[in-house]
This record gives structure tokens, C-alpha cells and sequence, in this order.
């Protein structure tokens, strides 16, 4: 018999080409003077969301499957600009949703070294009311003595500064300083011997106190 003719089959794939909906809801918190932690809303998407992509200040960062990303080794006392974009299988991208968050400074402690953030008053006594020692210009570095103790409204720390008069200063015009990392190993040294010198006062100072005390105990009996 005759032949049949052809059949011909055509197959055609849907294309995915719909992008996830926006993430609503972002919001960061600084856990730490180092760390923050950005949480958002789920998005959703036709076949399914994929994931997310976390940007810090216009630079992708880090890609998370829930909705939430923790971001570690900032700065303190910095603004930071984020933005989260979800994404599908087929590489198809949400809109951004933003926020900035600005990380804390860190903790000051007795022994930390420190510099001025502005010109500041030295004083003898941690309050406003007190005697002026003097002032230390922008970016004088010290070492802490002692402290926090509040006064005028104030959190104050008392500072053995490099140069110049020491005394207590307002805590807002201190943050801790490290070495930089361009020093020269002669400038570490010194910086170091300064150190020594000053742990040494603050020894010397703790051990004159406690003999006082023991002093005052006997004295008692």
C-alpha cells in the first residue's frame, strides 16, 4: 500500500522569564561594632525562589537561602549601604530593596589606646564644672587609665595622653586606635616602649593603692 505521510512533532520549552517580586520589609541591626545583620520579607516568584543576593554599598557580598544574612569584618563607627535582590533557577533577578546601617564604635577599656576625635578639653575631675588641664587637638593618641565615670551628663575617661596634659575626657571624643599598618618597625618600637612605660605607671599606681589600703585595714585593727 501507499505510504503514509510524515507526521511531524514539534516540542516547545517554556522559557522562564519572570523575576522574583521585591523583598520587602529589609532592615539591618549592628550586633556588634564589627557586625550587622540585615533581615526581609520572603519574595515570591512563579516557579519558585532560588535564593538572594546581599550587596554592600553597590558590591555583591555574600548570597543567602533564607531571609536573613549576617555580615562580619566592618568597620566601627561606620555607614553602611545594602541592598537585597532575590533571585530564581533560571537566573532571572528581583529589584533591590535598600537600608543603611551604621555599625557602633567599640567599646572603650581601661588599658585601651585611644585617640581624639575632635579638640578636647582635658580636665582634672570628669566633669565640666572642673578644673581645665588644658586641650588635646584632633587625633592625639593616649592610653586609658581609668574610668567610665559620669558627671555633667557625661560619660568621661580618664587619659595618659603621648603629649600634652592628661586628665579625664568626654567619652563621644574618644575612639580606640590601633597601629597603622604602613608604620615603620622604628615607629612600632616606640610606640611599644611608650606603652611599656605606661603599663608600668598604671602597675605602680595599683600597687601604691592596694598598700594604702592594707595600710587603712591595719590601721583599723
Amino acid at each position: 500500500s501507499a505510504q503514509s505521510g510524515a507526521i511531524a512533532i514539534i516540542t516547545s520549552t517554556l522559557v522562564d522569564i519572570t523575576p522574583p517580586s521585591v523583598p520587602t520589609g529589609l532592615t539591618g541591626a549592628a550586633l556588634s561594632s564589627t557586625q550587622i545583620q540585615l533581615t526581609w520579607n520572603a519574595s515570591s516568584d512563579n516557579v519558585g525562589v532560588t535564593g538572594y543576593n546581599i550587596y554592600r554599598n553597590g558590591t555583591a557580598v555574600g548570597t543567602s537561602v533564607t531571609t536573613s544574612y549576617t555580615d562580619s569584618g566592618l568597620t566601627q563607627g561606620t555607614t553602611y549601604s545594602y541592598t537585597v535582590s532575590a533571585y530564581d533557577a533560571a537566573g532571572n533577578a528581583s529589584a533591590q530593596s535598600g537600608v543603611s546601617v551604621t555599625t557602633p564604635p567599640a567599646a572603650i577599656t581601661i588599658g585601651a589606646r585611644v585617640k581624639t576625635t575632635d579638640t578636647v578639653n582635658v580636665r582634672n575631675r570628669p566633669s565640666t564644672s572642673t578644673k581645665k588641664l588644658g586641650t588635646q587637638p584632633l587625633g592625639t593618641l593616649g592610653t586609658v587609665i581609668s574610668g567610665p565615670q559620669t558627671g555633667s551628663g557625661y560619660t568621661w575617661w580618664k587619659v595618659n595622653f603621648d603629649s600634652g596634659p592628661d586628665g579625664w575626657v568626654v567619652q563621644n571624643y574618644l575612639a580606640l586606635a590601633t597601629l597603622a599598618a604602613n608604620t615603620s618597625p622604628a615607629e612600632d618600637l616606640s610606640t611599644l616602649a611608650k606603652l611599656e612605660v605606661q603599663l608600668q605607671q598604671i602597675l605602680a599606681q595599683i600597687i601604691n593603692l592596694r598598700s594604702r589600703l592594707q595600710a587603712g585595714v591595719g590601721g583599723a585593727d
